[in-house]
């Protein structure tokens, strides 16, 4: 029961201070937090699911290989869905410093 909120804790944590990372270079970071979180909540489900349906006495040369193809897949997975976020606040960042040039 503890581990849950935990791990919750923990992708919030990891989205915050990234976003305290990403404020240094773009005016805002509105909803990277969240994002970040929820990217990974799914992302790490890929590499648990594929390993865990691996039948047991399968050899280890096939289990390495389903655990890097599945983490292949993990890290595709979190960029899909953090890039367009990302674009988003870079691209809200550029309009609010060419108005402020202009």
């Amino acid at each position: 029961m503890v581990f849950v909120p935990a791990a919750v804790a923990a992708l919030l944590a990891m989205g915050w201070l990234q976003a305290r990372v990403l404020r240094r270079y773009v005016g805002a970071s509105a909803g990277w937090t969240v994002t970040t979180a929820g990217a990974w909540l799914v992302g790490v489900a890929i590499p648990v699911t594929a390993l865990s349906i691996v039948p047991d006495g399968t050899p280890a040369a096939v289990r390495v290989a389903v655990a890097v193809v599945a983490a292949v897949g993990m890290g595709v997975t979190v960029g899909a869905i953090t890039r367009p976020v990302l674009e988003r606040i870079v691209r809200a960042d550029d309009e609010r410093r060419a108005n402020l040039s202009a």
